[in-house]
């Protein structure tokens, strides 16, 4: 997703909450999660999901977020993703903390639904002007109408007929 934040804004969103990890994950249709952003530790994030545990836990280096602190992604009261930021340290999270985190979640949320709507108006494009290019080959506009009797008025045969001039019977 092009809209989602970048590791240089991650980094700085973890830096400003004293945490380790920070790792947004979203959800495709079939709701299998994926990590579309994180930062920390070049070792402590597994995109794969390789690490033990359920949910976010399984794409954090164990002992990276023994504290941790989740936010919901939610568009039009659905979720569609999680952002969750952790410390390898014990500690309690401020109010601040908790609402600082909610704000970023519901701005990746908008920025997520946001690059959504750009690629899924990318791929309406391509559907519209592979439409219009098939109507086009299958009924020629008034400029190969045009042409045709442009042809057909030089070898002498009636636009639109496809028989030699003067053979049609009658007598």
């Amino acid at each position: 997703l092009h809209s989602v934040p970048t590791r240089r804004s991650a980094d700085l969103r973890r830096a400003s909450v004293d945490v380790d990890v920070a790792v947004m994950l979203t959800y495709r249709p079939d709701g299998e999660a994926y990590v579309a952003a994180a930062s920390g530790p070049n070792d402590g994030i597994d995109r794969a999901g390789g690490f033990p545990g359920a949910d976010v836990a399984r794409f954090v280096r164990p002992g990276l977020a023994t504290a941790r602190l989740e936010a919901p992604l939610q568009r039009a009261g659905e979720t569609i993703g999680l952002l969750m930021v952790g410390s390898r340290h014990v500690r309690g999270f401020e109010v601040d903390d908790v609402e600082m985190l909610s704000s970023l979640a519901n701005q990746a949320a908008i920025a997520t639904e946001n690059a959504r709507l750009q690629e899924r108006l990318r791929e309406l494009a391509v559907v519209a002007e592979r439409t219009h290019r098939a109507r086009d080959a299958r009924w020629p506009g008034p400029g190969a109408r045009l042409r045709q009797h442009e042809v057909a008025g030089r070898r002498g045969v009636a636009p639109g007929r496809g028989g030699r001039r003067g053979t049609g019977g009658g007598g």
